[in-house]
């Protein structure tokens, strides 16, 4: 009989988020918001991801929080006019954002300031007038996430993945180590940062999620360096990123016939990665995000540190 992973999911909702978020997060956000809602006709709506901002019953724009950093998406596109280059604008796939498509991370004062610009850049486009301005607190007591679980603002789920034994066949998937599933419980993200996976997984753990597939490689081509943050730029959720794929996506050369991933930035979609060398902190950003990493290999499985 097969063995089975217990993947725990918390799915924190954004009033949840707001809840948790420490005083420099709070202060973006107070600021962003009431520069946003000082405009005439304007109104948020809170859902449980995001807070929309519609402005004439248009949506123009949305404020959410990835890991622990609050952004902002804007109805804009990068052909629009007045936007510049330093405001470092990320666009963002998904049937949630395609009147919102252009995201900017509030970090810093600085990109504090780049936010409020992108939205005089939607006030232009949207013809709506600046009212009164306004200066409301929207702080909220702090509460545990154990408070929050009961008062239905996280919700938690829970399903047993099947593993496969370990069989030494040609072309099989094989789990580099099985484990019984009450000792591979993990809590899933929505998005996961580079910087923090090392706190959220050991290097232990991780590996027991790693799956291994011989395969024969066929040339000497070269060895390409793919980024994790990359991927979940390019990538939809649930996609398989292997060889073939990152050449149809053009982010690897036609003569490349090995690749390594490696963490950076962040990853907030489940993806099926196939790669030939990776890095335990990629691996993480994968298994934390619900995705499936395999390693293909004629031995066994090599990690090492990100470069």
């Amino acid at each position: 009989m097969g063995r089975y992973v217990n993947l725990t999911s918390r799915r924190q909702s954004m009033t949840a988020k707001l809840i948790q978020a420490d005083e420099q997060t709070m202060e973006y956000y107070n600021s962003i918001k009431n520069y946003m809602l000082s405009y005439k006709n304007t109104r948020a709506e809170m859902a449980w991801y995001y807070e929309s901002i519609k402005g004439n019953r248009k949506p123009v724009a949305k404020l959410g929080i990835r890991g622990k950093t609050l952004v902002a998406y804007f109805a804009l596109d990068e052909s629009d006019e007045g936007i510049e280059r330093k405001y470092r604008l990320e666009r963002v796939n998904g049937k949630k954002f395609v009147k919102t498509p252009l995201m900017i991370r509030i970090k810093s004062p600085r990109k504090l300031g780049y936010a409020k610009k992108c939205f005089d850049l939607v006030v232009a486009k949207y013809g709506l007038v600046f009212g009164k301005e306004q200066n409301i607190d929207y702080s909220l007591p702090y509460q545990s996430q154990e408070k929050l679980e009961e008062a239905g603002l996280i919700k938690c789920l829970s399903a047993y993945k099947p593993v496969d034994r370990v069989q030494e066949v040609e072309q099989e998937e094989i789990p580099i180590a099985v484990e019984p599933a009450q000792e591979n419980k993990i809590s899933l993200k929505e998005e996961v940062q580079a910087s923090e996976v090392d706190t959220l997984i050991s290097n232990e753990e991780v590996v027991k999620f790693v799956y291994r597939k011989k395969e024969d490689k066929k040339g000497s081509g070269k060895k390409a360096i793919v980024n994790i943050d990359t991927l979940s730029r390019k990538f939809k959720a649930h996609d398989v990123v292997n060889l073939e794929s990152l050449k149809s996506h053009k982010l690897v050369a036609a003569n490349v016939s090995t690749v390594k991933l490696l963490a950076r930035g962040s990853l907030n979609k489940p993806l099926e990665i196939e790669v030939d060398d990776f890095s335990l902190q990629a691996v993480k950003m994968v298994i934390l995000t619900g995705g499936k990493i395999t390693k293909i290999a004629k031995a066994s499985a090599y990690f090492d540190d990100d470069e």
